[in-house]
């Protein structure tokens, strides 16, 4: 789906004028947001996971082996949830961009561009 959409916001951009600065810029960010593919996003959760995951198990004093393998099971847990979050937004943004250079020709000083063929 991300990479149908950057195609889309490729070819909404192709009728801009390629000397335009700010098409070169939205170019970039199209490809970025394109293959994001959640790594920071997942590392983030991952560290504070595995800061919280300690601090949980010590505040309840629940350093029982089944509870230790369950807490770790949820910072594994909370790291591909934040991959899948990171290319939830990545996914989000990519479709705001095409939304803006669809309905506000203003974007880049360009006329209003056609709908998208369906499909």
């Amino acid at each position: 789906m991300r990479h149908a959409t950057a195609a889309d916001v490729d070819r909404l951009l192709r009728s801009f004028p390629d000397e335009d600065p700010e098409v070169a810029l939205l170019r970039t960010r199209t490809h970025s947001y394109a293959t994001e593919c959640g790594c920071s996003t997942g590392g983030a959760f991952l560290v504070l996971a595995v800061i919280a995951a300690p601090v949980a198990l010590t505040l309840e004093d629940a350093w029982a082996p089944l509870t230790v393998l369950w807490s770790l099971m949820l910072v594994v847990s909370a790291s591909l949830a934040g991959k899948a979050a990171g290319v939830a937004v990545a996914t989000v943004r990519l479709q705001l961009l095409r939304h803006s250079l669809r309905h506000q020709p203003s974007v880049l000083g360009g006329e209003q561009c056609p709908p998208a063929p369906n499909g």
